[in-house]
């Protein structure tokens, strides 16, 4: 019921989804051409337009993407997310 709910929202707002959920993923995108946003992408986002300033408190959420199994990020996001905090990727 909740895939089906956050596809449908996406749907309607013309916007895209988060998720490590492959079959989600494929279908919000075969289906409803929905993009699916890498955590990291997103955080970098945010970062850009100034809705987060990054410090230790949030690296720490970063080192814990490992702990509980956050799917590895994008080389490229890796690099993006590097040279806009200072911080070094700790993450999958």
């Amino acid at each position: 019921y909740t895939d089906k709910t956050l596809i449908a929202c996406a749907a309607a707002h013309q916007s895209s989804i988060t998720s490590g959920d492959h079959n989600l993923v494929d279908f919000a995108e075969q289906q409803f051409d929905i993009e699916n946003v890498t955590p990291l992408k997103l955080v970098s986002q945010w970062l850009e337009e100034g809705l987060v300033v990054w410090d230790n408190q949030l690296q720490m959420v970063i080192e814990d993407w490992e702990r509980c199994g956050e799917n590895k990020q994008p080389i490229k996001e890796i690099k993006r997310f590097e040279k806009l905090t200072g911080y070094q990727y700790v993450g999958p």
